[in-house]
């Protein structure tokens, strides 16, 4: 393979921006807390596409080449399968965040979160959600991060 053919095979969602440049798909099916999450990532100089289904928010996070996504624990796909299983299946280096109010929710128990890093409890305060946008958009940097 050609030096350029290496580059271009690289994972789009490795590439380093600023958040100005970044967009980041948020999934949740509540319009008023998904606004809440979208206006507070906006606020923090990212592009924000807000999708309330799981279909919606796939699609988004594909087409639009999202360098991150972060939804609501309990979406899922018409077929059933959540919509964070079917993200990894899909792009396995699409970096993903879940924010949930349901700590007991069975997704959090079953496995389906077991290779999502970054788990947030609502309610949100902005500090948290920078730091999961940061950590999320920042690519190689966010497995450096984490244990």
């Amino acid at each position: 393979m050609s030096e350029l053919g290496e580059v271009i095979s690289l994972s789009r969602y490795r590439r380093q921006r600023d958040a100005r440049t970044q967009c980041i798909v948020v999934a949740d099916a509540d319009a008023a807390a998904g606004a809440v999450v979208a206006d507070m990532l906006v606020s923090l100089g990212y592009r924000v596409s807000l999708c309330r289904t799981a279909l919606e928010a796939f699609d988004a996070a594909l087409s639009q080449h999202a360098d991150a996504v972060i939804s609501e624990l309990g979406l899922y796909l018409p077929d059933g399968t959540p919509l964070v299983s079917a993200l990894r299946a899909a792009e396995p280096s699409l970096p993903l965040g879940v924010l949930t109010g349901w700590l007991d929710h069975p997704d959090c128990y079953n496995g389906a979160l077991q290779d999502v890093p970054l788990v947030l409890a609502k309610p949100l305060r902005l500090g948290d959600l920078a730091l999961m946008a940061n950590l999320l958009c920042g690519g190689v940097e966010l497995a450096r991060a984490l244990p």
